[in-house]
This record gives structure tokens, sequence and C-alpha cells, in this order.
């Protein structure tokens, strides 16, 4: 049966007391409540994993161009430019990791929320 889909129940073959009629339709709405709640939560999922991985690729976009052009240009680079190039290596390590411990921080502290 498609998930929607309503069961027709012809009303002289079953009898349903009023209480349980109106358990069905607390059940109903808690269930198109609990529906809505999962849509929202798959668009934020989307919308934060959107976020991480722009987020994440960044800095390595930046890591690997840098150490692609040292390595094309080592013969002629001076230390200084080698130093300043790799200073921008190093910074863009740390922003990744410091992306990577504040994802593992929340995930874990949403981890003990839910426990």
């Amino acid at each position: 049966m498609e998930p929607g889909t309503s069961i027709e129940i012809p009303q002289e073959e079953i009898e349903i007391p009023a209480e349980a009629l109106k358990v069905i339709i607390q059940l109903r709405h808690e269930l198109a409540a609990a529906r809505e709640k999962e849509v929202e939560l798959l668009r934020l999922k989307t919308a934060l994993l959107t976020r991480a991985s722009h987020e994440f690729r960044t800095p390595l976009t930046v890591i690997d161009g840098v150490a692609s052009r040292m390595s094309r240009q080592a013969p002629s680079l001076t230390p200084t430019e080698i130093e300043h190039r790799c200073e921008t290596i190093r910074n863009s390590v740390s922003e990744l990791l410091t992306l990577i411990d504040g994802v593992l921080k929340q995930i874990s502290s949403d981890l003990k929320v839910r426990q």
C-alpha cells in the first residue's frame, strides 16, 4: 500500500467506538506533524551537508593550488617565497582542522543530548 493512501471501511461492517475514532484522528494529526518535521529535518540535513562540503572544499582547494604551484615553480622560488607559500598551506590546514573539530564537537553534543 502506498504511503498516504487510505482504506475505505464500510461503516455498516465495522462499528468504531467514538473514543477510538478520537484516538485515530489524534494519531493522524501526530503522524502528519511527524512527517512535516521529518521533511524539515531532511531539508536542514541537506543544507548542512551542502554548507559543510563548501566549507571543507575551500581550504582544500587553497592547499592543493598552492602546493601544485610550489611543485611546478620550485626551482625558481626563493626561500622567502617558499616560506610564504608554506604559511598559506599551514593556515588553510589550520582552518580545515578547526572546521572538522567544530563538526565533531557538534555531532558529539547532539549524540549526548539524544542519549
